[in-house]
C-alpha cells in the first residue's frame, strides 16, 4: 500500500523558533512513500533569502499573550530575509471550520498553528523534504509522535507543551484574608473550591471560579478524581468518577459561583474565560500556561 504526500500544500504546525525553515517550503513534486522506504527520501536545500520580495501567509490562533512575541519574531524574519509573513488570527474556535473551507478552496494557507492534526493529515507537507530525516529526533519523544504520519512523515513541528492548572489572583485573596495555596501542601480540587467560594464572599466578586469551555480543560478535571475522556488503554471515562469529578462545576454554576451563561451562551463552541479572570469578576481560573507571558 502507498502513501501520497502531497508537497503542494505548505500548511504546517509552526514551531515559532524554526519560522525560517518552514519559510522556505515550497510546493515540490508528489512523493511516494511507501513502509519502510522513507530512508530514500531525498532532502531539498533551502535557503530563505531565495524568498526575498515574496509574500507567507500565516494562520494563528491565540487565547493568551503569545500574539506579540509571535509578531517580534516575524518583525525580525521579515528584516532579515526581506520576506513579508501576513498573519491572520482567528478565533480558536473558528479555526478549523476556516482552515478546511481555504483548503477546500483551494486557497491553503503557507503555514498554520494547529493544536491536532487529525483533521488535516491529507493536505500536510512532508517536512522531511526539507528538514532531513533526522530533524525529528530533536524534539520530545511523546510530543513528536503526534506529528508523526502512518510511514515516518513529519506532518507537523510540535511547538507548544501544555498544562493546566489554576490562575490565582493574590490581591483578592490577600484582600479576603484567605491563605494562598502552598507549593509543599497543594489544594485538593475540594479545598481550591471552598477557598475561592471564600474570597468570592469577602470580596463581592461576580464569581468564585471559572473554567475556559474546553474538553482539554474538563479532562483535567476529570483526571483528579482518576478518570479520563478515553484511557491508555482505549476505554473510555468511568462514569461514576466522571459523575463526581463534574458535580463541583454543576453545583458551582446552579447558585452563581461559576458563569453559568458563559458555559451555554457559545453552544459546543470554545471560548476562553481570560477575559472574566483579567476583569478581576472571580479569585480563581483553571486554564493553562499560554496565558503567562
Amino acid at each position: 500500500m502507498t502513501m501520497r504526500t502531497r508537497a503542494r500544500t505548505m500548511t504546517a504546525l509552526l514551531a515559532l523558533a524554526a519560522m525560517t525553515g518552514l519559510a522556505g517550503c515550497a510546493p515540490g513534486p508528489i512523493i511516494e512513500d511507501g513502509p519502510g522506504e522513507a530512508g530514500t527520501l531525498e532532502v531539498q536545500k533551502v535557503n530563505p533569502a531565495d524568498f526575498a520580495g515574496q509574500s507567507l501567509s500565516y494562520v494563528y490562533f491565540t487565547d493568551g499573550p503569545d500574539e506579540a512575541a509571535t509578531r517580534e519574531l516575524i518583525a525580525s524574519f521579515e528584516e532579515e530575509y526581506d520576506v513579508t509573513v501576513n498573519l491572520e488570527v482567528l478565533p480558536y474556535s473558528d479555526l478549523v471550520t476556516s482552515v478546511q473551507a481555504r483548503l477546500s478552496g483551494g486557497n491553503a494557507p503557507d503555514v498554520v498553528r494547529l493544536t491536532g492534526l487529525t483533521d488535516f493529515r491529507a493536505d500536510l507537507l512532508d517536512l522531511r523534504t526539507y528538514l532531513g530525516e533526522d530533524y525529528a529526533e530533536e524534539f520530545v519523544d511523546g510530543p513528536v509522535k503526534g506529528v508523526l504520519g502512518e510511514y515516518g512523515e513529519m506532518l507537523a513541528v510540535p511547538s507548544d507543551l501544555t498544562l493546566n492548572g489554576p490562575f490565582i489572583n493574590v490581591d483578592l485573596f490577600n484582600e479576603a484574608g484567605v491563605p494562598l495555596p502552598d507549593s509543599e501542601d497543594p489544594w485538593t480540587w475540594d479545598e481550591m473550591i471552598d477557598a475561592a467560594t471564600k474570597v468570592q464572599e469577602a470580596t463581592d466578586t461576580e464569581y468564585a471560579f471559572a473554567i475556559d469551555k474546553s474538553g482539554h480543560r474538563v479532562s483535567t478535571v476529570l483526571s483528579q478524581y482518576g478518570t479520563a475522556l478515553v484511557g491508555d488503554d482505549g476505554a473510555v471515562l468511568d462514569e461514576a468518577k466522571a459523575v463526581e469529578a463534574l458535580q463541583p462545576l454543576v453545583d458551582m454554576m446552579a447558585d452563581g459561583r461559576m458563569p453559568r451563561d458563559f458555559w451555554l451562551g457559545s453552544g459546543s463552541r470554545y471560548e476562553g474565560a481570560n477575559d472574566i479572570f483579567l476583569a478581576q469578576q472571580t479569585p480563581v481560573y483553571l486554564s493553562g500556561n499560554w496565558q503567562v507571558g
